[in-house]
């Protein structure tokens, strides 16, 4: 598949899924609050942030004539944003315990450590790029957008199933 086409793909779907998840959290938003919690929303933000990389980096690769450094510049940008957005999502529920389950290692692994190690991979090709003029190498940034695309998949079917099964309760008290 040419590396266009993949990138047209990625973007598409990025924007469409941002769309319909920034609507499911819309369903849940109270005046004051979040009706499903903290945990949930730093779910939600976390998952937003990743679709906002998935939107950008296909978008920066895209763009014509750029310069292949300032291309490699951007990604890095996007990529230490992105770290540090991630742990400033999950910081706020774990202030205050809204992790409580059992599973919290696997959790972590898979909400907050397989986001940061794909922006690191996306980082690194960056760098790479930056220090040996070594053109970014597509097949480790492929796997990297797609292991961010596994994840924000998931984490969004948790969010609707979630607001789905919280509606289910409410309808049936």
């Amino acid at each position: 598949m040419p590396t266009n086409t993949f990138y047209t793909v990625v973007l598409s779907a990025a924007a469409t899924l941002m769309g319909l998840l920034f609507v499911a959290v819309q369903f849940n938003m109270d005046h004051r609050g979040h009706k499903l919690g903290p945990g949930w929303l730093s779910l939600a933000k976390s998952t937003i942030n990743i679709y906002l990389v998935l939107f950008l980096i296909p978008f920066v690769m895209l763009l014509p004539e750029l310069q292949p450094q300032t291309r490699a510049g951007i990604i890095l940008t996007l990529a230490v944003i992105s770290v540090v957005r991630q742990f400033a999502c999950w910081l706020a529920a774990w202030k205050i315990n809204s992790e409580s389950s059992g599973h919290i290692a696997l959790r972590m692994t898979w909400l907050l450590l397989a986001p940061t190690i794909s922006f690191g991979v996306i980082g690194h090709s960056a760098i790479e790029f930056l220090r040996s003029s070594v053109s970014v190498p597509q097949e480790r940034l492929s796997l990297a957008v797609l292991g961010l695309f596994i994840v924000a998949l998931r984490n969004s079917w948790s969010l609707v199933l979630h607001h789905s099964e919280v509606i289910r309760v409410d309808v049936h008290e």
